[in-house]
């Protein structure tokens, strides 16, 4: 792979991607974790519109990042095909 330098350098690319993926997901889950300890220590009240909006930005990013996974694999396994 080191002979073909823009397949090495995506390839590395692609890498930094899923790390950066794996470290968002695990902050998100880990945020996720002490909202919802949060609520159900009643230190936030869950019937809130601050609160519901958060819980709703919250997933809407979740989605994005899934979905930005999703992309950016397809494209790899593309470029891998040639």
């Amino acid at each position: 792979m080191k002979d073909n330098i823009i397949l090495y350098k995506s390839f590395k690319f692609a890498i930094r991607v899923v790390e950066l993926y794996q470290y968002l997901i695990r902050e998100k889950k880990e945020s996720r974790y002490w909202i919802d300890l949060l609520i159900e220590t009643e230190y936030l009240d869950n019937a809130k519109e601050y609160i519901k909006s958060f819980n709703k930005e919250c997933e809407e990013l979740n989605k994005l990042l899934i979905s930005i996974i999703k992309i950016t694999e397809e494209r790899q396994k593309d470029e891998f095909k040639i």
